[in-house]
């Protein structure tokens, strides 16, 4: 499941972009400002522009935020996040790669952790690599 709010965010899903204040992704469903605007396809991509101040997302291929995060989770999917986060960043299976410093401590049970700035937490990951400021 995936909730944030952000006054007027610009959110990219597989390539259409939504203008809107609430964005919800849970069961591969996505709501923006209540209305459905699932993609046809059974992957799902998501760009948002702009800050996030929380982010939880059950399923997606990539989610990519330009800009800061305060905590981003992802159970099947790899994170990119451009700037900093100011919490944690984890995946449960995929990818975490962070632009700039997090405030937090850094997850991947199966993929690769690449932070360019510092961790101000702990590291972790069962199957993948390490690759941070420390």
């Amino acid at each position: 499941m995936a909730e944030f709010v952000r006054s007027r965010s610009v959110v990219s899903i597989n390539g259409k972009t939504y203008v809107g204040n609430s964005v919800t992704i849970v069961n591969n469903k996505v709501i923006v400002d209540g209305n459905d605007v699932t993609p046809d396809g059974k992957e799902i991509n998501i760009n948002i522009t702009g800050d996030v101040p929380d982010l939880q997302v059950d399923v997606c291929n990539q989610f990519i935020v330009n800009g800061n995060a305060g905590s981003v989770s992802v159970d099947a999917g790899n994170i990119e996040v451009k700037g900093n986060v100011s919490g944690k960043a984890s995946s449960d299976a995929g990818n975490v790669h962070v632009g700039g410093d997090v405030g937090g401590d850094v997850k991947s049970d199966v993929g690769n952790i690449i932070v360019a700035g510092n961790v101000h937490g702990n590291v972790k990951t069962s199957m993948g690599n390490i690759s941070y400021r420390k």
